[in-house]
């Protein structure tokens, strides 16, 4: 059960999303099951089903649409509530993933570890006239979310700290924006930087803006409404205290190692500085006011943006946050499928980043032998468009599978008629990047991956935007 990623608030007007949920782990199951059978020899064992005219591939595929209602269901009751790891809500959430795979006849088991989690402790945001007055304070909510029933917008492992300075605009925060900043005379050393989302991961914009002498970083995503969180910590998956061997520890520091928070190799991952995820309106908000050269073309996400410069200033912004640091138990829930040799057993849904790489830490030998391959389905469901992504060897497997399940929205056409009216082809990326579950499984262990989630269409970070 994925817990460690921040939890995305459940949205009553996804209902294609919600109806693609079905079609999307049918497609998921069905990949284990045939790439599974390739694997493995196809003579009978004591644990075959002997007496069954029905493959497993078959019966997956047969799914009445009770079944598909009740994946449904799960979605919305996984989905309606926040469940931070290390929380309370969290433990809830496991429970209940727990009981129902329990209910369906799998045998389960659970695995707690204990990283460095990080979480908001407090924060504010106000715009302040040149002279320090104050001209309006900013909301740090989500503002899709007007209830508060969501997590509050932060960037995990972002450390405590204040800015009041003005703000310059940095378009993205890479190395060339910052070069053509150089060219217009503007630098960013004590100002607080604003960078839109969309290329690059997050913590490299928070750690070129820290080497560049900022203050502090917003950053926003100039489509969408919604607040993107995350984290920004740099060096690595998994529990930070624990690189490369498994956080086993209890809370109170017995039964396994750990570094120490001063230790040099554990410091220099986590930023220099503060950083927070705002709205594209608290952004707009403060852009508008700035001076200096004017925004480069490329750069303007709206038409507000025509007739303002890039700063520094006049306006100051006045930003704190204050981050609570700590150790916290989460908890990794398994269902074990039988296989046709021997048992084998597969996860069934895990924390994020950190809880399945402290699972891969820990199992990595038997991982090494025996693991057939690994299905990640972290977003599931964030809009229109299907979304894969795989291993070389798998892609056959992965375009066959398509061809066999049928598209929830379309009449009569199936997952791979919309995929490639969708990309005038096969679109499969590479996995080459390091921001989901699949990441431990294959850059560490080795192990074969997919990766399919629907919502290839918005605008999606699969770069730890909820981890």
């Amino acid at each position: 059960m994925r817990s460690s990623h921040n939890p995305r608030p459940y949205n009553p007007h996804s209902f294609s999303s919600l109806r693609a949920t079905p079609s999307l782990i049918l497609l998921a199951l069905l990949l284990f099951l045939l790439f599974y059978s390739l694997r493995r020899p196809a003579r009978p064992s004591r644990n075959a089903l002997a007496h069954s005219s029905t493959t497993p591939a078959a019966l997956f595929l047969s799914l009445s649409p009770s079944a598909n209602s009740t994946i449904a269901s799960h979605l919305r009751n996984l989905t309606l509530r926040p469940h931070l790891a290390g929380t309370p809500s969290a433990t809830t959430a496991a429970t209940y993933v727990l009981s129902h795979l329990r209910g369906a006849g799998l045998h389960t088991l659970t695995r707690d570890y204990t990283p460095l989690l990080s979480y908001p402790a407090a924060a504010s945001l106000s715009l302040l006239r040149p002279d320090g007055t104050l001209l309006k304070p900013l909301s740090l909510a989500e503002p899709a979310d007007p209830k508060a029933a969501a997590v509050p917008p932060y960037h995990a492992y972002a450390p405590s700290g204040a800015a009041l300075a003005p703000a310059v605009y940095v378009n993205y925060g890479r190395e060339e924006d910052y070069m053509l900043l150089d060219r217009l005379g503007v630098h960013v050393g004590g100002c607080v930087a604003i960078a839109r989302r969309g290329e690059g991961y997050r913590g490299g914009v928070v750690a070129r803006a820290a080497e560049r002498g900022a203050a502090a970083v917003l950053i926003f995503r100039d489509s969408g409404g919604g607040v993107e969180r995350g984290m920004v910590r740099l060096g690595g998956m998994g529990d930070p205290l624990t690189p490369g061997w498994a956080t086993t520890a209890a809370v109170g520091g017995r039964g396994g190692e750990r570094l120490g928070a001063d230790d040099e190799e554990v410091r220099r991952r986590f930023p220099k500085i503060p950083s927070m995820p705002v709205s594209a309106a608290v952004a707009a908000e403060i852009l508008r006011t700035l001076g200096g050269p004017r925004v480069p073309p490329k750069w303007r996400g709206a038409p507000s943006q025509d007739e303002t410069g890039v700063g520094p200033g006049p306006t100051l912004v006045n930003f704190t946050y204050k981050e609570d640091r700590k150790l916290a138990t989460i908890q990794n829930v398994f269902g074990i499928i039988r296989g046709n040799e021997e048992p084998d057993r597969w996860d069934a849904e895990e924390f994020g980043m950190i809880g399945s790489t402290e699972w891969v830490e820990q199992n990595l030998g038997i991982l090494s032998l025996k693991a057939v391959v690994y299905l990640n389905v972290d977003c599931a469901v964030q809009g229109p468009g299907f979304f894969a992504g795989a291993t070389p060897q798998l892609d056959k497997l992965l375009v066959e599978v398509t061809k066999q399940i049928k598209d929830p929205d379309l009449e009569g056409k199936t997952v791979y008629h919309t995929w490639v009216a969708r990309n005038s082809g096969i679109s499969i990326e590479r996995l080459a990047r390091t921001d989901s579950d699949f990441s431990a499984f294959l850059h560490h262990a080795g192990v074969p991956a997919v990766d399919l989630y629907y919502g290839k269409d918005a605008l999606c970070s699969k770069e730890i935007s909820c981890a």
